[in-house]
């Protein structure tokens, strides 16, 4: 029996290449990458998400030495890229940019091909953001009560521009409408780098916008915020007051960043995802990408990962419901 063990090792040896009496297994995770990575952007270029996605993919390349490939996939507020995504190949050479419009809100609204819940490996909680209160400056508004009172005293006149149906800046227009008595009207885009396009150029005047995509506009002075939509000041610009202290207080909204690859993945291909993104958000010049963005690195594990996506379906299930929302 030895002598048999022997020889079989001994062939395996040879034609794997190796000498000696003993091969070794080499571990996936040791091996991974050996080929281009893919990460799905679920929006156009210009937005949060893109941004994200190509600050990790840049360095995720120099760290691994092989390509990192944004793919954007936009469409269907985020889901296009979400669904195929959740039939890739769990290998972990394709994952996603996951964000509120993938993997929650907008499977509340929108019914997609996928199950958020299940579908999904989830990696890591990338960055967080708050979001904006933003107007074109020609609006003749300067507090977020003036917007309030402007808007309720031209009911469906003003209209709100979102990434896309079933996104966090929808979420926050809907809000706006139910908890002032305005009715604003949702315009949706297929991302935040469109929707500012033309909240620039003024033809839509408001959007709830996230603060990495609002912030070199609101620098420039194409965009004036009236209030940042979290409990406490951004560092980015410290003047503009919260959605409290402009006296509306409860009204915060924030997107987060995560990765997330198809179900299945091996715990150390995920692992190692995991790791080397903590890795990238430890870097310095990362961290004051991430700042200049308005926005906070986390890296979390999968684990706790995993328990924030369900923790998040189910809160934003429960606003969806008191409010009435429905999918588009």
């Amino acid at each position: 029996m030895n002598s048999i063990r022997k020889y079989l090792t001994l062939a395996l040896g040879s034609i794997c290449g190796f000498t000696g009496a003993t091969v070794q297994a080499q571990a996936p995770s040791e091996s991974f990458p050996n080929k281009p990575v893919h990460i799905i952007v679920s929006f156009a270029p210009g937005g949060g998400v893109d941004q994200v996605a190509r600050i990790l993919g840049t360095e995720l390349a120099k760290l691994w030495n092989q390509p990192v490939v944004i793919d954007s996939r936009p469409g269907a507020g985020g889901m296009i890229g979400a669904e195929m995504t959740s039939k890739a190949a769990p290998d972990g050479y394709l994952v996603q940019i996951s964000t509120p419009n993938s993997d929650t809100l907008g499977p509340l609204l929108m019914k997609p091909r996928y199950d958020t819940l299940r579908d999904f490996t989830p990696i890591t909680l990338a960055v967080q953001v708050p979001n904006v209160l933003v107007v074109n400056p020609n609006l003749p508004v300067k507090t977020m009560k003036e917007l309030v009172d402007l808007a309720k005293s031209k009911p469906g006149s003003l209209s709100f521009a979102s990434s896309g149906p079933g996104s966090i800046q929808q979420l926050g227009g809907e809000a706006f409408n139910a908890m002032t008595g305005a009715q604003a009207v949702h315009i949706p885009y297929k991302g935040s780098g469109a929707a500012i396009v033309d909240l620039v150029a003024g033809i839509v005047p408001m959007s709830f916008e996230t603060s990495g995509t609002a912030l070199p506009f609101i620098r420039t002075g194409k965009l004036r915020a009236l209030a940042v939509l979290a409990s406490q000041r951004s560092d980015m610009i410290p003047d503009v007051p919260t959605s409290a202290e402009a006296g509306f207080p409860g009204f915060e909204f924030s997107t987060w960043y995560g990765v997330t690859g198809p179900a299945g993945m091996p715990a150390d291909i995920t692992a190692k995802w995991q790791q080397s993104i903590a890795k990238v958000l430890q870097q310095p010049a990362v961290q004051e990408r991430v700042k200049q963005m308005g926005g906070k690195a986390v890296a979390n594990t999968p684990e706790q990962f995993k328990a924030f996506r369900e923790q998040e379906y189910e809160r934003v299930g429960k606003i969806v419901k008191q409010m009435g929302m429905k999918g588009e």
